[in-house]
């Protein structure tokens, strides 16, 4: 299937859409991501869940990555939102 979101980044508005490239329950999720209208193309993510104690360890894989504004962009926005994810978790 495709997927698609909006919001508002450190580089103002922004819009991506993608694939999924792989769903193998419960364990792994993967997609395409691309930054409409922004240069560099289409990149992967994948997120790799596994058993951690009495929780769930995330690995967060985002390879093809080419332009450095965008690099550093999305590497806050993955801080961000993962820090957020933690939070939400914790209660």
């Amino acid at each position: 299937g495709q997927w698609e979101t909006t919001g508002v980044g450190q580089m103002g508005p922004y819009r991506m859409v993608g694939a999924f490239i792989a769903v193998e329950a419960p364990r792994r999720l993967a997609h395409t991501w691309t930054v409409v209208g922004a240069p560099g193309g289409v990149s992967t993510v994948a997120y790799d869940l596994e058993p951690a104690g009495r929780g769930t360890r995330l690995t967060l894989h985002h390879a093809g990555l080419k332009v450095a504004p965008i690099c550093e962009a999305t590497l806050k926005g993955w801080e961000t939102s993962l820090t957020r994810l933690a939070e939400l978790m914790r209660g």
